[in-house]
């Protein structure tokens, strides 16, 4: 398992991607983060939101192409073919992967929590936001090293850019699901399967906690870091079974 995360982790390093995509997170923040700053009124709060905002995408831009990047160039060496043989089971090797990739979305949320905090964010919120950016960043890991397992480089980025999206908007379908299901036809079904099915991402991270730090408890709900839990554990139940099916092949 430690084979894995740590091979992930080496080429990653190696071909300097890690680097590269924590400047241009730094790069664009700053550069939101000024114009943030240059409006007439609330500037420092302008400036710390559209910073978070853009580091929170940067981070999943960043996870999806690296890591669906790794696993296509692992699939195209003789390189997939050691760590196979290596005398590990499959489920080992994907929870591998999936820590290595974890461990990339943990090395950017400390990236974009410094930078946030550089900036003035409260002490206590960029805990928070940082602690739910890194969920965030776990659970799309996941899917991306599935999608990777199961898809050649394009279809496995662009699946897990269609699954980050959702999941950014279930909030949004859990509402329309709610209030006009009933009009939509047989598409209200549709978006109520989807709005239950995807992880509500859209609350793992709220830029005002920057602003005014959560206080009265925790600032994500159990329920929402158990969800991400259980999806976590299906995905990749599902990418050591695919895996195990294309060895058959």
């Amino acid at each position: 398992m430690r084979a894995a995360a740590f091979h992930l982790l080496a080429c990653l390093l190696g071909d300097r991607g890690l680097v590269v995509v924590a400047a241009v997170m730094a790069a664009t923040a700053g550069l939101a983060a000024f114009l943030g700053s240059m409006t007439l009124v609330e500037g420092r709060e302008s400036a710390l939101v559209l910073a978070a905002s853009t580091l929170r995408l940067g981070l999943a831009l960043g996870v999806i192409a690296l890591v669906g990047g790794y696993l296509d160039r692992l699939r195209q060496s003789e390189e997939r073919d050691l760590l196979l043989s290596l005398p590990l089971s499959r489920l080992r090797l994907v929870v591998g992967w999936w820590l290595g990739a974890t461990t990339v979305a943990v090395i950017l949320t400390a990236v974009a929590a410094l930078i946030i905090g550089a900036l003035g964010g409260e002490r206590a919120g960029v805990v928070a936001w940082g602690a739910g950016l890194a969920l965030e960043g776990a659970v799309v890991a996941a899917f991306t090293v599935f999608a990777g397992i199961s898809l050649g480089r394009s279809l496995a980025i662009g699946a897990a850019l269609v699954f980050y999206a959702f999941a950014r908007l279930s909030g949004l379908l859990a509402a329309v699901a709610a209030t006009r299901a009933p009009t939509l036809g047989p598409w209200g079904g549709v978006v109520e399967a989807v709005a239950g099915l995807m992880p509500r991402l859209d609350r793992c991270v709220e830029s005002g906690w920057l602003i005014a730090a959560p206080g009265g408890g925790p600032a994500m709900a159990p329920g929402l870091v158990f969800q991400a839990l259980g999806l976590i554990l299906v995905v990749l139940s599902m990418a050591t079974a695919d895996l195990a099916r294309g060895e058959g092949r």
